[in-house]
């Protein structure tokens, strides 16, 4: 978190490290690539580190306006495997016809399961799984 500034205090024009560029920031990066200046350089001016001036430039063609771009999401921890065991199990378990199958789960179905749950989210993934009717 930044650090909160003192009423009435001039702002620092000082970047925060490690936080994300500004659109602006991103312009004038840009602007000075496009001017020929070198990444070393354009670093140097802007006190940014190299590896940010090189991975802006890279992706400059994605960006709109220079807006930041989002980040990945997350991995699951499961296959589609795993989810599909879980809900065959769930299914299984609402006809009170449960038959464990001997392998196929994996160490992350506890976590799969925890997070299927139950009401709205399982329904969901029974929906559109083709397992469940509304």
């Amino acid at each position: 978190m930044p650090p909160i500034r003192t009423p009435l205090c001039s702002i620092s024009e000082n970047r925060i490290p490690l936080c994300e560029l500004k659109p602006y920031e991103h312009g004038k990066i840009i602007g000075k690539a496009e001017e020929g200046a070198s990444i070393a350089k354009i670093a140097k001016d802007l006190k940014c580190y190299e590896s940010t001036i090189k991975y802006t430039i890279h992706q400059e063609q994605l960006r709109n306006d220079g807006a930041s771009l989002e980040r990945g999401s997350r991995r699951k921890s499961y296959s589609d495997q795993d989810e599909r065991n879980v809900l065959w199990l769930r299914t299984s378990c609402s006809l009170n016809v449960v038959r464990l199958p001997s392998s196929g789960f994996s160490r992350s179905m506890g976590s799969l399961i925890g997070e299927l749950g139950s009401g709205q989210n399982s329904q969901k993934s029974m929906y559109l799984n083709g397992l469940y009717s509304a």
